[in-house]
């Protein structure tokens, strides 16, 4: 199936709300590998953290965090953090606005095209189209914290 990938490389909106994701990062490591995902066993959802190589190949550390958010049949709420508490209620509230956004830029395109307003969204699979969320963080590196460099 032929997949949409809407993304932006920087973040400009910053949520001042207390219930970002940001609180879950800071928890202790053992709370957040109870939301870990598992490559190896074909878990791709919950909380990871590796060594990767940014643009200028410069190596960086990312914790990040995978879930579904739609179609609901896909969701799997045990995968999704219990803290900070309204995490739940915000990330479906951001989920149906990406999922607005998603479709009226489905929309827009198809009739850019030529096509009719609904061919693009039908063609990605219409109501069961994928929406996901990765959310990272970009901490120091671990290994130079410790005093070893990079």
């Amino acid at each position: 199936m032929p997949t949409l990938i809407l993304a932006s490389t920087r973040v400009t909106h910053v949520c001042t709300c207390p219930c970002t994701l940001r609180g879950f990062f800071s928890l202790p490591q053992e709370y957040k590998e109870q939301y870990a995902n598992y490559f190896a066993g074909g878990v791709f959802e919950g909380y990871g953290t590796k060594l990767a190589k940014n643009p200028d190949q410069k190596l960086k550390w990312i914790d990040y965090f995978f879930h579904f958010m739609w179609p609901t049949s896909r969701v799997n709420y045990d995968k999704w953090p219990k803290s900070p508490p309204n995490y739940r209620e915000v990330t479906e509230e951001y989920g149906e606005e990406m999922k607005r956004v998603a479709e009226g830029v489905l929309e827009a395109l198809s009739v850019g095209l030529g096509l009719e307003a609904g061919a693009l969204k039908e063609a990605l699979g219409g109501e069961v189209m994928s929406l996901e969320t990765k959310i990272n963080l970009y901490p120091p590196c671990p290994c130079c914290a410790r005093g070893r460099p990079d």
